[in-house]
């Protein structure tokens, strides 16, 4: 079967990145012929971004060193985007878009955020003339438990159209539901359906003796470098590596003794591979600690993130691994993942190797 993938595969962000390739690898593996396709969202709100980011010295100075350091960063995943992943050409309007997906037998919206209510209609498959094959929805994630007002009879008429329905947690199972009258399964991600083994590019510091610091947003309550310095007893003196996350706007970083402003996807993969304990609030990151069997502590600061960790923390046994501030750190001991988080890991990709096997295998009505 010809399938096309569409999601966020055009975003400078390693988890983004990694989970469309995985996506793709588990269909290619059920022997079916995949494609990214190769459609990006308007960029009209740069501008209005600099302006903001011009009236205050601290976001000037986020901006700077995404001019020094981000640049690089995008050309290296930019790079990976177009070596790794099998794009279509590129699409920028609704009716090249209509176009290309209707050459396909049949279309994977997901994974990642690709279902917050305040994405375009597009990633419920609304362009003209419409698509008319298979329409699957796999592990596709509200973001948040916190939704701005939409019009909930425009993308229940949507949904319904879908031949498949998967999501990536409870909460946009339950918002779906509400949506559509619907519950859909909820599938593992991407990334946990396939061995990123061959992707890896290992670090050039010895495995295990390095903490790593990998943040995508608001350091952690309490102080991130107070907890920076209470692993660092605890590990008994490793240096911090911190990697840089962001490619247009760079926070300050901490006080890591190492600093790797673009890190490659292969890179990055290897430094949580290697790492002695992770540090991180990004969802990607976590996952691929699981994969690696890797000690992490997870946290989360945002409101729109934290649904997502407390779905992992609840869904893979990790409560004493994700945590909302540094008090709740500090009483962490043993952040080594467990076996039983790795059954249940290995039970949920199981049961979404079906889902997806009979999404794209089953004869439509």
């Amino acid at each position: 079967m010809k399938i096309g993938i569409f999601t966020f595969h055009h975003v400078d962000n390693f988890g983004a990145l990694l989970q469309c390739l995985s996506l793709a690898q588990a269909l290619q593996e059920m022997g079916h012929d995949v494609q990214v396709i190769n459609h990006q969202s308007p960029t009209a709100g740069m501008l209005a971004g600099l302006r903001h980011d011009l009236g205050s010295w601290p976001h000037l100075f986020n901006r700077l060193r995404g001019l020094i350091h981000g640049n690089k960063l995008h050309a290296s995943l930019d790079h990976f985007r177009h070596h790794s992943l099998r794009l279509t050409p590129l699409c920028e309007t609704e009716s090249q878009l209509a176009q290309l997906a209707n050459s396909f037998d049949a279309l994977v919206v997901g994974s990642d955020q690709v279902w917050h209510f305040s994405r375009e209609p597009k990633y419920f498959f609304h362009w003209h003339p419409p698509f008319t094959n298979r329409r699957i929805a796999y592990a596709a994630c509200c973001g948040s438990d916190i939704q701005p007002d939409t019009d909930k009879a425009f993308l229940s008429a949507h949904l319904k159209k879908f031949n498949f329905i998967s999501v990536r947690n409870d909460f946009s199972a339950k918002m779906i539901q509400q949506i559509s009258g619907t519950l859909p399964e909820v599938v593992c991600d991407p990334v946990l359906l396939v061995d990123p083994s061959s992707w890896v590019t290992p670090p050039p510091f010895r495995a295990g003796s390095y903490l790593l610091n990998y943040r995508v947003g608001s350091p952690i309550r309490g102080g991130e470098q107070t907890l920076m310095k209470h692993f660092q007893k605890e590990q008994g003196g490793l240096p911090w590596v911190w990697i840089n996350a962001q490619s247009r706007r760079i926070p300050s970083p901490p006080p890591a003794e190492h600093k790797i402003w673009h890190a490659s996807p292969q890179e990055w993969l290897g430094w949580i591979q290697n790492c002695s304990l992770l540090l991180t609030d990004s969802f990607h990151a976590i996952l691929y600690a699981l994969k690696f069997k890797k000690p992490f502590l997870g946290y989360f600061t945002e409101p729109f993130r934290s649904a997502r960790l407390m779905d992992l923390s609840k869904r893979y046994g990790l409560k004493a691994h994700i945590v909302g501030s540094v008090a709740e750190a500090l009483h962490a001991s043993d952040l080594q993942p467990t076996e039983f988080s790795d059954q249940l890991i290995h039970s949920h990709v199981a049961q979404s190797r079906l889902f997806l096997h009979s999404a794209t295998s089953f004869p439509l009505k």
